[in-house]
């Protein structure tokens, strides 16, 4: 998923990652150098993973740390200004939300403008 009015031509950089992990849970948390937090899924097949889905997750302050902690609780460590500690309410698996999945497609190419073809808007 891209933002709105993000220019087609640019690539958008993933500068934090955090990991989450339980028994029946695995997802990661990508932010981005704008700030926005991505849900990243896999799905396992007998293969191995057959599918890497991507959702919009939050916006947060473009933080220099994320840790996802046990008790369901998401610090992020600021760059400038205050740290901030966030309690999650769900784990962002609506039906409304800008997600995409793995697209298989060598015509597209791995750059900005190939994902921007296929990349929902948010």
């Amino acid at each position: 998923p891209r933002r709105a009015g993000f220019p087609a031509a640019r690539g958008l950089l993933a500068t934090r990652v955090a990991a989450h992990r339980q028994r029946d849970l695995f997802f990661f948390l990508v932010q981005s150098e704008l700030g926005d937090l991505y849900k990243v899924t896999l799905a396992w097949g007998a293969a191995g993973v057959t599918d890497v889905r991507v959702s919009v997750f939050d916006t947060l302050f473009p933080a220099s740390a994320l840790c996802i902690t046990r008790n369901g609780l998401l610090y992020a460590a600021a760059e400038a200004g205050d740290h901030a500690l966030f309690q999650f309410r769900g784990v962002g698996d609506g039906a409304d939300d800008a997600a995409a999945g793995a697209v298989f497609d060598p015509s597209l190419g791995d750059d900005g403008p190939g994902a921007a073809k296929v990349a929902p808007a948010f």
